[in-house]
């Protein structure tokens, strides 16, 4: 009776340990952003530097200006249809016999003495002022506005996408630093836990003397393997030191990190992640090509309008006034031209049409080139990440060794050069793992090239 009390005393135990373990994992999975978006003691985490980089970026403002620029450019373009309104003013002494004798006629002062060969001849100096207002309304112009409105909204809109793009250019390059940085930060641990582990073998080690050759030869092999850990730890130090530059450089940040443990792979699920179906069948730069291509063949309606009839309305008032009077006067009626031959103009349809099919071929070439980039990227990372995962279970399974080979080198079984030879390997194993995970990243970053915007964890959306 008491052993079974016993069992269902245990198995509560067990229950409830698995259910707070589950807890834990779940409340881990669903708050992987939330590491790197904290913001403690003045420590500056992925989200506070992208924000300040995407701030910053003078090619970000440079963009932003010329899509503010076009946007203004379309709107005005879009009021072509408006009349044109203009006022003259004019004021003046003359003493041309045909200016006096019009400055009278515009004052509707004309006299007879006026027609005096000798005072037409020797009129004097006469003053008159005079102002005026046109109103010209354009009625036909052979489409080339309308075109060129419809032109520069294709050109703002391309300019918009590539606004756009130029984003994901700067988070793209500045979340591949930061999670080639955390790479690092692994690779430094690891480094730093082995040799830790190393120079405690090696000062306990017992048998370097050469007179021992067995004995020797594996302390040998310990110390060699000391170097070989030192010069990964330089590298890494000084890779870490590069990207953390490089990332102030960016942000005016430095990067640091809240987590006990920098984990890169958590930072690419979470912050440069792009889930397949989300990509785009046209990236941001294809769109901007196709825009522009577009705006290019309206370029060519505006050259062809160059050559056929414009026609409008017009009308204007205009006052004078001078020495013997003030008057006024109006014109109204309608207006028609056409240019009939002009050698500057010989030719600039045919190049604008071969400059709008170029247009259009380079945005077809590019589209087939990121589409089977799309799909050699994203094969790319699939298979990255399942050798990851592998080379992990790898490495779990030569710190076992390791750990069994200390255990049999301390007890007199085994050499310190076959001891060294396990520390090898996982030394090794390392050096992979920080290689695919940086391949792995950079692949990472490249996608999100392809994408319409930067994940939603950089945006807030968790």
């Amino acid at each position: 009776m008491k052993h079974k009390k016993k069992q269902t005393a245990e198995q509560s135990l067990k229950k409830m340990k698995l259910i707070l373990l589950s807890s834990l994992a779940f409340t881990f999975v669903l708050t992987p952003p939330a590491l790197f978006s904290q913001n403690k003691s003045g420590q500056h985490n992925f989200l506070n530097i992208w924000e300040a980089a995407a701030s910053k970026s003078y090619s970000i403002q440079s963009a932003s200006l010329k899509t503010e620029s076009l946007n203004i450019g379309s709107d005005r373009l879009s009021r072509h249809w408006l009349p044109t309104v203009s006022i003259t003013g004019r004021a003046g002494i003359s003493n041309d016999p045909a200016n006096a004798l019009m400055t009278n006629l515009y004052q509707r002062g004309i006299v007879q003495e006026d027609f005096n060969p000798s005072y037409m001849n020797e009129p004097g100096a006469n003053y008159m002022g005079s102002a005026g207002v046109r109103l010209d309304l354009p009625l036909y112009q052979g489409g080339a506005p309308t075109a060129a409105a419809s032109s520069m909204h294709q050109q703002s809109e391309a300019q918009k996408l590539l606004s756009d793009f130029e984003v994901l250019n700067e988070y793209s390059g500045l979340s591949s630093a930061f999670g080639r940085l955390m790479a690092r930060l692994q690779e430094r641990d690891e480094l730093n836990r082995l040799k830790s582990s190393v120079k405690s073998l090696l000062s306990s080690y017992r048998l370097a003397n050469k007179r021992n050759p067995v004995g020797y030869s594996g302390y040998l092999s310990l110390a060699s393997l000391e170097n070989t850990i030192e010069v990964l730890t330089e590298e890494n130090e000084s890779a870490i030191l590069s990207l953390s530059s490089w990332i102030k450089s960016r942000s005016g940040l430095a990067p640091s990190f809240i987590q006990e443990k920098a984990d890169a792979l958590l930072f690419v699920k979470s912050f440069m992640s792009i889930p397949d179906k989300s990509l785009p069948d046209r990236s941001l730069s294809v769109l901007a090509m196709e825009k522009h291509a577009a705006a290019l063949e309206k370029q060519a309606e505006i050259e062809k309008a160059r050559f056929l009839p414009n026609a409008g309305i017009f009308s204007e008032a205009n006052l004078y006034s001078g020495e013997r009077n003030s008057s006024t006067s109006y014109s109204a009626g309608a207006y028609v031209s056409m240019k009939i031959f002009s050698a500057a103009d010989y030719g600039a349809l045919r190049e604008a049409r071969l400059k709008a099919e170029a247009a259009n071929l380079s945005a077809r070439d590019e589209f087939v080139r990121q589409t089977e980039a799309r799909k050699s990227l994203l094969s790319r990372l699939d298979s990255g990440i399942k050798s990851l995962n592998l080379m992990n279970e790898t490495s779990s399974l030569l710190d076992e060794q390791i750990t069994t080979s200390v255990r049999l080198f301390n007890g007199g079984r085994i050499t310190a050069s076959q001891l060294a030879e396990a520390y090898s390997k996982k030394i090794e194993q390392l050096k992979n793992i920080t290689l695919t995970l940086e391949n792995v990243i950079n692949t990472s970053a490249e996608i999100i090239l392809l994408s319409e915007s930067v994940p939603s964890a950089a945006r807030g959306e968790y």
